[in-house]
């Protein structure tokens, strides 16, 4: 028994068992090339090759490594017309009579890449290869190409439109299987940008895809990104024990809300418990305060735009939130929000406000913060004389000034009769020393809780 025809040397298999000696019928046979994308020929009812056999990028596609040998490209390039320069990990092919670049190639540890050019010594043609060999990206007449990843999107052909999904399990398998750790950013950060969803999101929407199928494509795809974080200064570690820096995100009240839970002993083995590696590709994030637990993959902590830079477990804990808040998200929010979500506190946080008249009582702030496990963040007032206006009673000079004169929160530290001491989530590698009369005009509210 047979399950499948050989076509240009690829075994295709079929959904259903077939003698060798038994021809399909002809509407058997155009069935299957239709939902395996086949060329049939009606005249001999036989399939007669694969329609979309990925063959479109010539034979480039695997590297030909003796085809670009030292030997070989001397007998291509002549020493009497050409130089041939080989040196640290380059060949480097020159026109003696133009004095041009006619072809480089350069090994490293991530791959081959080969760039020609034409009389101009203009790049005419490049090819960046895996260590394995495999075609990551090729660019011709200014034109950006990544076979891999239009493979895949070609395998998941929910794309495809206007029709009932028939993927090509194979070729799909194939070609997530050819995703390694070190192209696994660059094609993933290629598709998303190219087709508006994630690699992983496409496989999880391919309704032509049994589920162990993906399951086992998407853990392929996790692991990938999981490795390419490793040995990273900041790689994952399940613990916020690393500095970090806001991105493009407004979350500024939720990285402060974590700076100010860590200032506290209890708020930071805290923080160092809500996240498990589930060494399968995927982190698990529980916040004590919603007694709920959400999923991370790494492909989305490698691929993450506008989100906190430096401690990838910052990064994990962002995504997790936009997860809980969902359509809300976490641009724009409430300090106080955040210790709640982080630390479980409920309705238990506080405010030293601003009112018409009042102003945040230092000594009040200083006998909370005797307290280790308090923490507290402070907000520039945003209906103050600050909003939309430049701050002009701060010293031109003074180190703090790029930290007043916006909307924005921050984690209280410590004081003492002079300063109060901020961490800004723009940079927490960095405390902040305000003076308590810089403080008292520009910053309207401080929140705080105490982490039991």
């Amino acid at each position: 028994m047979t399950e499948g025809f050989r076509i240009d040397g690829h075994f295709i298999p079929i959904s259903y068992d077939t003698n060798n000696d038994r021809k399909l019928q002809s509407t058997e046979l155009s069935i299957f090339c239709r939902d395996n994308d086949l060329k049939y020929d009606n005249k001999t009812n036989k399939i007669i090759s694969a329609a979309g056999d990925y063959s479109d990028y010539d034979s480039e596609n695997k590297l030909d490594d003796e085809k670009y040998s030292l030997e070989n490209l001397k007998k291509r390039y002549p020493e009497a017309k050409y130089t041939i320069d080989n040196s640290n990990g380059t060949i480097t092919v020159i026109n003696k009579e133009t004095g041009k670049k006619v072809i480089t190639i350069v090994k490293d540890k991530d791959g081959t890449f080969i760039d020609m050019y034409d009389d101009n010594g203009k790049s005419v043609y490049f090819r960046n290869y895996d260590k394995n060999g495999n075609l990551l990206f090729y660019d011709k007449d200014n034109q950006r190409h990544y076979p891999l990843a239009e493979n895949i999107y070609k395998a998941v052909s929910v794309k495809k439109g206007g029709c009932i999904a028939t993927t090509d399990v194979n070729k799909l398998v194939m070609n997530v299987k050819r995703i390694t750790p070190e192209n696994i950013l660059d094609l993933a950060t290629y598709y998303e940008e190219e087709y508006g969803e994630s690699l992983i999101e496409a496989i999880e929407n391919e309704w032509g895809l049994d589920k162990n199928i993906k399951q086992k494509l998407i853990q392929h795809i996790n692991k990938c990104a999981y490795e390419a974080m490793q040995g990273n200064k900041n790689s994952p570690n399940c613990k916020i024990d690393k500095d970090f820096k806001q991105g493009d995100t407004g979350d500024c009240w939720f990285l402060a809300s974590i700076a100010a839970v860590q200032r506290s002993p209890k708020g930071q083995e805290i923080l160092n418990s809500m996240i498990t590696d589930n060494h399968d590709g995927t982190y698990t994030v529980k916040f004590k305060g919603a007694n709920k637990e959400y999923k991370v993959d790494s492909l989305e902590i490698l691929t993450a735009k506008n989100l906190a830079k430096g401690d990838l477990d910052v990064k994990i804990l962002e995504i997790a939130a936009k997860k809980h808040f969902s359509i809300m998200g976490i641009n724009g929010g409430n300090p106080a929000t955040g210790l709640e979500l982080l630390c479980g506190t409920g309705d238990k946080w506080k405010n030293v406000v601003r009112a018409y008249s009042s102003k945040p009582d230092p000594k009040e702030i200083k006998k909370l913060l005797n307290n280790k496990n308090i923490a507290m963040t402070a907000s520039i007032d945003p209906l103050s004389k600050l909003w939309g206006y430049i701050v002009k009673d701060v010293p031109k000079d003074a180190d703090y000034k790029e930290d007043v004169g916006t909307a924005h929160a921050y984690a209280v530290v410590d004081i003492d009769d002079n300063n109060i001491y901020l961490k800004n989530p723009w940079r927490t590698d960095k405390t902040i020393a305000i003076p308590l009369d810089i403080f008292n005009e520009y910053w309207g509210t401080v929140q705080y809780t105490e982490i039991t």
